[in-house]
């Protein structure tokens, strides 16, 4: 059945949902800078400023991905923390009954790699407990690393980024180069307390 538009008005203006106006594809087996292969994206944000609209009527700008902690494969691996810099092209299609799964198109530019305060990459492997490491303590580390499950992205006007950490319910900020520039973490009365095993 054709999709229907519906309109809403907003502060005086109105908005059209023309519903379901492009698909896209982007296959698993590309590699990324650091030889991986794609997993699934727990985030994804456009860089707003690098989003304009051609003269054909398509889109285009950057899309930065954050991969999830890796491959639970056999268990947690020591899968370095990343985000992923994508080229994003939209060429909505507001005739079709059905979408093609074409409309939308990326490709990988590069792999930024998130680093530590001291340029060493962080690890997916299951965190032993709220530690201290280089000084900051209630972080979640494995193996003399910080340990990184990826969930969250937010894009500072500046370049840079905040990745939120499911293992430590913590707060990266990372420079527009992956490297870490500070973190928040929670205060120890708000971490979970448990009287038995955990």
């Amino acid at each position: 059945a054709p999709t229907v538009a519906s309109t809403v008005s907003f502060g005086g203006q109105n908005y059209v949902n023309k519903g379901l106006v492009g698909v896209g594809v982007f296959p698993t087996n590309v590699l990324d800078g650091r030889g991986d292969t794609f997993g699934s994206f727990s985030s994804f944000k456009v860089d707003h400023g690098t989003w304009r609209k051609n003269s054909d009527g398509s889109y285009a700008g950057t899309l930065y991905t954050l991969p999830d902690r890796g491959y639970n494969v056999a268990g947690l691996i020591a899968y370095p923390a990343r985000i992923q810099q994508m080229g994003l092209t939209f060429t909505p299609d507001y005739t079709a009954n059905s979408v093609s799964q074409t409309q939308l198109a990326l490709t990988l530019q590069r792999t930024i790699s998130v680093t530590d305060f001291a340029g060493q990459t962080t690890t997916a492997v299951d965190p032993v407990g709220a530690t201290t490491l280089q000084g900051f303590g209630n972080v979640a580390t494995a193996d003399g690393k910080f340990s990184v499950d990826g969930e969250g992205l937010a894009i500072r006007a500046d370049g840079s980024f905040y990745i939120s950490d499911e293992y430590g319910a913590t707060v990266f900020h990372v420079s527009k180069t992956g490297k870490m520039l500070g973190l928040i973490t929670p205060p120890q009365a708000l971490l979970p307390q448990f009287s038995g095993a955990s």
